[in-house]
């Protein structure tokens, strides 16, 4: 254990014989793994267009803390309800409505009330 520490970890051996020139001083390129390097040339993706808010400029994600009991209960509600609303709508149409209450509504760009 000792030894290794002196020698820089577990892997301080294979430093000292890529130094000395040893049999495994091959690089990277040179090593030949089977599975590996042999993949199928590159295959391109369907071309579909980008969707979703994930994509969309308009959006940007927002994390926060929840406990796990109220995002599991709220996970069950947006199941059964409908119409269907994901998680993220449900917590913009919430942070909207608090907005509203508390004097600062959302504008639109054009400077109309959403």
């Amino acid at each position: 254990m000792s030894e290794d520490v002196d020698r820089g970890g577990g892997f301080g051996w294979l430093r000292e014989r890529r130094r000395s020139g040893g049999e495994s001083a091959q690089t990277m390129s040179d090593a030949t793994v089977s599975g590996i390097g042999s993949a199928p040339p590159y295959a391109p993706r369907r071309g579909r267009k980008k969707t979703g808010k994930r994509s969309n400029p308009d959006y940007e994600q927002a994390s926060a803390y929840v406990r796990k009991k109220v995002r599991r209960r709220v996970s069950q509600a947006l199941a059964v309800h409908e119409p269907r609303v994901d998680y993220s709508q449900l917590v913009e149409a919430l942070l909207i409505s608090w907005l509203e209450e508390v004097g600062y509504p959302l504008e639109e760009e054009d400077g109309a009330r959403a």
